[in-house]
């Protein structure tokens, strides 16, 4: 489904001591995404504030969980109402999107 796992080499790994220096509020998993969406121009898929706000900062293109289940049904890899649902399960396990985000996305599709 596209998805890689991509390994740093040393030197990677010294920019990312750089980055961790400049950026202290992220985890090594935040950095090591960032870095590698980054240097390979990847969209990085996050809803983690923090980090979104650096992907500005580093002009990475930055989007979130909201945005890819749109996506997926704007691209007829899910429907809209299995889009609902997954939405559903998201929120009542304890994920939090924007109020208003939501509710367009409900009316859009349809949701119950």
């Amino acid at each position: 489904m596209g998805v890689q796992e991509r390994t740093l080499s040393g030197e990677e790994v010294g920019a990312l001591d750089q980055l961790a220096t400049d950026y202290r509020g992220l985890s090594v998993a935040d950095l090591s995404a960032l870095y590698v969406a980054s240097v390979e121009k990847y969209i990085l898929l996050t809803d983690d504030g923090n980090l979104r706000k650096v992907t500005q900062s580093k002009r990475v293109q930055c989007h979130g969980t909201l945005w890819l289940l749109e996506a997926l049904v704007r691209q007829a890899q899910m429907t809209p109402q299995e889009a609902c649902k997954a939405l559903e399960n998201m929120m009542n396990r304890g994920a939090r999107f924007p109020h208003s985000e939501v509710s367009s996305l409900r009316r859009r599709w349809q949701c119950p």
